[in-house]
Parts: C-alpha cells; structure tokens; sequence
C-alpha cells in the first residue's frame, strides 16, 4: 500500500509540473497576427522624367458596395487608402467617383485560416488578390497579393 501511495503522489506532482509549464508556455502566447483586414491602395501618378511619384487625389464618393458606408469624401485628399476586407466574401467591391467619372472596383480574393497558436486559435489571410473589373484608372497594379502587415501596401492606382 505504500509503494501505490507513492506511485499515485509521484504522478500528481509531475502532473502538477506538466500542466503548470504547459499553461505557463499557453500565457506566453501574444496573439500577434500576421494578417491585416484591409487592402491598401495607393494614388500613383508619373512627373515629367517619367518617373513614377505618389500623387495625392480627392473623389467625391468612395465607398464599398453592399455597406453603403461612405469611407472617404472630397474632404479627404489622399495619398493612400485602405478598404476594408469581407470575410465572408471571396471579393470586394468598390464605388469611386471623382467629378463627372464613376467607377466600380472588384477585387477577388482568397481567405486562407492561418493557425496562429492553441491559445490564440485561427486568423483568416487574404490572398491571390486579383483585379476582376474597372473602367476608371488608366492603370491598377497589384503590388502585393496577400493582406499581411509586412507589406506596406497592395495596390497602385494610376489616373
């Protein structure tokens, strides 16, 4: 009876150590996500040498389609903007309007859940952003295809 008393306070005493360093390693965890909810825009335009400048424009409309929430207005000159992602959808779209010219963007994408750690579960990432439809820019380039927080923006803009 004392050897099983003794095997029985052993095993809860490593027990007891196991769980303590396993929720020790758990607390540790920051949750720093690696993904970011919004696609960066910026306003690009070319000087004289050709060469390519950031270029700060106003619209007198931007707006994201489906929300009816007006994210900019002329009140806001920019240089770069960001448009909130849907998870929920695999694109985006966006309404521009700038003096008598309209437009609709559409952004497809695709969400990929990333695991982030036990504590901090799944983050959704946005890739393979791709540019589905416009008649508005001269030019739209996507610079890079993933919403991660080490890009500084996705997408160039030209008018």
């Amino acid at each position: 009876m004392g050897h099983t008393t003794l095997y029985r306070g052993a095993l809860v005493c490593i027990s007891l150590v196991f769980f303590i360093f396993l929720g020790a390693c758990e607390d540790t965890d920051d949750c720093r996500t690696v993904a970011r909810n919004e696609l960066i825009i910026n306003s690009m335009d070319f000087n004289r040498a050709g060469a390519k400048i950031a270029f700060e424009r106003a619209f007198d409309t931007l707006m994201v389609i489906g929300t009816e929430e007006v994210l900019y207005t002329r009140r806001d000159s920019l240089l770069s903007f960001s448009i909130p992602v849907n998870f929920n959808a695999d694109s985006i779209a966006i309404f521009l309007k700038q003096f008598t010219r309209r437009d609709t963007l559409v952004f497809s994408y695709t969400r990929v859940p990333s695991y982030i750690s036990p504590t901090c579960g799944i983050e959704m990432v946005v890739q393979d952003i791709a540019l589905k439809y416009s008649t508005l820019p001269d030019s739209i380039a996507i610079i890079q295809p993933s919403l991660l927080r080490k890009n500084a923006y996705n997408v160039e803009i030209f008018q």
